[in-house]
């Protein structure tokens, strides 16, 4: 009955794509039959949990998972509690907020002391309740409660959110430390690997990075100066990679997003996102950038040789307030949001829709893509990290002269070989 509800769901947003605008491969019936991915053809009800067992069932390293909350909290371990959305395998990725179980929840809990903090959480309201009543349903309830992600989500999908509250679910993972990763192959060159890490150091601060490397070899980086302990593990995190990628279930010509967390040395599985087929380049950008050009500091994604026309447009905000429905995407539009961490739902779901998704990135100051936290950026067809103020040198004066929730527009051309990108404004 539950997977019946689910595909409902997914049946009642087919209604709400236009013939022009179903360029996701879900929506496209004779594309789904057509792809060597199982799970696109089996749609998981738990997609974290599910292909998480298969992974482990190939001899990968997973977290433990346990069967239910009193089982995670009878371990005495910290553990994280995940959502389990169906969509999210194809779609957007991290609609709900997953809450973890840390120390200083573990002692709340065991003290049952749960008053006078700030802020009071829908997390440390639902194991209140748990602790009292001993009920997982009224616990999920709490944890189901819509934020403003959920509600966006919705409006944009033309979703009732009750329905999308009650097909969630959870699943409950030992929460491990170490360093956290996602990786993805580059589509347009083969054999070079995009990677973003996340850890705390010794003091405790948060540390990001971005790295593109090639044959081992790193082409850029976001960071003053390279780990040498860490470079020496980029084989061994390829390797890991390139299991996963290949295994029988998933499409190899598909190149995911795969996070995962390292822990003594050792890999351990935790995601399959989804992101585009390969799609090499058939060319080598070797001229000179024009006198109108700029060059892009980030690229993914290739272009023909004579390049490629997008509107691009520049948000703020989102494209109309919330509560005001999802709007039609052209074929051939480019995005750039410039609170892309504000909404990161909407990003997600544009980065799958649109034919390109720019960031802000200049020499001093690598937002976006060089803060080692956004990787799911990478999703869409051309990513192009570029200092825009270079591109557009009234930008700033342009943006702040918006109001909320509008954006204006420019069209450019992009020539990129998957290595170099060239971008100008076309009669602006």
């Amino acid at each position: 009955m539950r997977r019946l509800m689910i595909y409902a769901l997914l049946l009642q947003s087919a209604s709400a794509y236009s013939a022009d605008d179903i360029r996701d491969p879900f929506h496209d019936c004779k594309k789904v039959v057509e792809t060597n991915d199982y799970y696109l053809k089996n749609l998981p009800v738990r997609p974290k949990e599910e292909i998480a067992a298969y992974v482990e069932s190939q001899g990968i390293l997973v977290p433990k998972r346990f069967a239910s909350l009193q089982e995670a909290l009878d371990s005495g371990k910290l553990f994280i509690i995940r959502s389990e959305f169906a969509r999210e395998y194809f779609e957007a990725a991290g609609l709900f907020y997953s809450p973890t179980f840390d120390a200083w929840y573990q002692k709340k809990y065991e003290e049952s002391n749960f008053v006078n903090e700030e802020p009071f959480t829908e997390f440390l309201e639902a194991l209140q309740t748990y602790k009292k009543t001993g009920s997982s349903e009224e616990f999920v309830k709490i944890l189901r409660q819509p934020d403003r992600r959920i509600r966006i989500y919705s409006d944009l999908m033309r979703f009732n959110v009750d329905d999308v509250l009650q097909n969630t679910d959870y699943s409950y993972w030992e929460l491990l430390g170490g360093v956290n990763r996602s990786m993805i192959e580059d589509s347009a060159v083969r054999g070079r690997y995009h990677l973003f890490t996340s850890y705390r150091n010794e003091r405790g601060h948060q540390m990001n990075s971005y790295i593109i490397f090639e044959e081992g070899k790193v082409i850029q980086h976001s960071l003053k100066e390279l780990d040498p302990q860490k470079l020496a593990e980029l084989p061994r995190l390829i390797a890991f990679y390139e299991k996963i990628r290949t295994l029988p279930r998933f499409d190899p010509n598909h190149c995911p997003v795969i996070e995962f967390q390292t822990l003594d040395e050792k890999d351990y599985f935790l995601q399959y996102h989804r992101t585009r087929d390969r799609s090499l380049a058939t060319f080598k950008l070797k001229r000179k950038r024009l006198k109108n050009e700029v060059r892009a500091l980030y690229v993914r994604g290739v272009t023909p040789p004579e390049g490629r026309e997008l509107d691009l447009s520049i948000n703020v905000y989102l494209d109309q307030a919330p509560g005001s429905g999802r709007v039609a995407l052209p074929p051939n539009e480019a995005r750039y949001n410039s609170f892309q961490k504000s909404y990161p739902t909407y990003l997600e779901l544009m980065s799958r829709k649109v034919s390109a998704v720019f960031s802000e990135c200049n020499f001093d100051r690598i937002t976006s893509a060089g803060s080692g936290q956004d990787p799911h950026l990478l999703k869409s067809e051309i990513y192009i990290g570029i200092d825009l103020t270079a591109l557009i040198p009234d930008f700033e004066v342009r943006r702040r002269a918006l109001p909320d929730f509008h954006k204006f527009t420019v069209k450019v051309r992009v020539v990129s070989d998957g290595t170099r990108a060239y971008v100008s404004l076309i009669n602006d």
